[in-house]
């Protein structure tokens, strides 16, 4: 390889939910960039820029880019940042005409096209899971034939690119997580714990079988259907990792942690036989959870599971494709949370409101579900058919994608149900408020967390700023 230099600059831009949406957010790593600063860091001289930590004007993002020189500048956005990613492109291609740039992650994955076209600052989108195609791409710079050859590498000369997958994730190595301070990063749960929290990321696989409408790779940690498991003793061995580097918490960022009932229960016996002794939090999903997995998961240390109820309606549940089986998830939802409560694990449930077909009575069937579950607390966001959903397909084919969409974004909803869009945002409003600010509920809610709070103050602040704004 003959470049100018050794130096590759990554780039994640800034958090739009920070500065558009009233909603708490998780401050999370990317870890697809950790993957590949591992890949890297023998060969190149590796600079991180995140920009959901340090809000960068394009001045400074510019200048520090330029004091850096480097040959390559991977970057990573949301489609709500891709104007603002684009004007860099331009600026830094006038400042440093040598510069090559990659844009990855989920937005560039699904909509390559709108960032590769006729005078764009854009030299390649790489798509998917591309982590060991980088380095190919890295090493093949100057050779078009060569790049033409990466399958997963859409440029001006190869307009056409397939969804990168790992099969093998004991491939890679551990991410880089000394690029990402813990003290930076955070989740916004209320959790039964009395320390001040640090976090650690892991993904454990990659991959979900299910076909739900709504999801989409724009708002997926993984790709594709196929599921794809690391080994129970390299994700142990990662945790461990972890705590060393005074780590006591971790988050499973799997879209599907609860998927294979054989790894849930592998991994489980292989963290208490280890005695790694950290607590941890996941995704569940709820026709896979059971009291044999749950038990196992709370006696490996998980304290919270993140559960997509989505809805109290069966008929919404089988709009929506939640489940490929006949059951009756309104049924079986119930039945998880008493579960959950008598074994003493929280959980904490999301739902989705503006669903195709939805009326008022469906509406009324979530809330009156939420009421009989009493999760720990509850997220309720608005359906919207991102692009490289299903949901996209069938409604949305036809229409140019707005990049302020986003499922916390009441000013821009796409509204799919028969409920009048005022009234759903009304409805959201007041599933929030007479949740969470019921006396029964916060006089419980507050003899169970104050020590939480009272070392985790951040986790309060964003809560409490969240009702406001709401």
């Amino acid at each position: 390889m003959s470049l100018i230099n050794n130096r590759i600059i990554l780039i994640r831009f800034s958090l739009p939910q920070k500065r558009k949406h009233g909603h708490p957010y998780n401050r999370r790593p990317p870890l697809q960039i950790g993957y590949m600063i591992s890949l890297l860091k023998k060969e190149y001289e590796i600079k991180f820029l995140d920009g959901w930590i340090t809000n960068y004007s394009l001045n400074l993002l510019l200048k520090k880019t330029r004091d850096f020189n480097p040959v390559v500048a991977v970057m990573s956005f949301t489609a709500e940042e891709r104007q603002s990613a684009l004007v860099y492109a331009t600026k830094i291609k006038e400042l440093s005409s040598h510069i090559k740039i990659i844009c990855i992650g989920p937005y560039a994955s699904t909509l390559p096209q709108t960032l590769i076209f006729e005078k764009s600052p854009i030299d390649f989108v790489l798509m998917g899971e591309c982590e060991i195609d980088l380095v190919r791409a890295l090493r093949n710079l100057n050779s078009t034939e060569e790049l033409k050859k990466i399958r997963s590498l859409y440029f001006k000369e190869k307009p056409q690119a397939e969804i990168a997958l790992v099969e093998d994730l004991n491939r890679l190595p551990m991410p880089e997580h000394s690029f990402f301070n813990p003290k930076h990063y955070f989740s916004i749960y209320p959790l039964p714990l009395n320390l001040t929290l640090k976090w650690g990321y892991i993904l454990s696989s990659r991959g979900c079988p299910h076909r739900c409408i709504f999801c989409s790779p724009v708002i997926r940690t993984s790709y594709g259907s196929k599921m794809r498991f690391r080994s129970a003793k390299s994700v142990v061995e990662e945790m461990l990792y972890l705590k060393s580097a005074g780590v006591n918490i971790i988050s499973f960022e799997d879209d599907n942690f609860t998927a294979s009932k054989e790894h849930i229960l592998e991994l489980c016996k292989e963290i208490v036989n280890k005695k790694v002794n950290l607590p941890w939090i996941a995704h569940g999903r709820v026709a896979d959870l059971s009291n044999e997995i749950m038990f196992a998961m709370k006696k490996a240390g998980c304290v919270l599971l993140k559960i997509g109820v989505e809805s109290g309606s069966n008929r919404i549940i089988d709009i929506l494709s939640k489940t490929e089986e006949k059951i009756d998830w309104n049924k079986k939802t119930r039945e998880v949370f008493e579960q959950s409560k008598k074994i003493n694990l929280s959980l904490h449930a999301m739902f989705i409101i503006g669903n195709p077909q939805e009326t008022e009575k469906d509406l009324n069937l979530t809330i009156n579900l939420i009421n009989e579950i009493k999760p720990e607390s509850i997220q309720i966001h608005y359906f919207v058919p991102y692009p490289g959903s299903i949901a996209f397909d069938r409604y949305c084919y036809n229409q140019k994608f707005n990049d302020a969409l986003h499922h916390y974004n009441p000013s821009n909803i796409i509204n799919l149900s028969e409920i009048n869009t005022k009234k759903l945002k009304k409805t959201q409003r007041y599933i929030y408020r007479t949740f969470y600010l019921k006396p029964p509920f916060l006089i419980k809610h507050f003899l169970k967390y104050w020590r939480f709070y009272l070392h985790n103050p951040r986790v309060a602040k964003e809560g409490i700023k969240g009702l406001i704004r709401i």
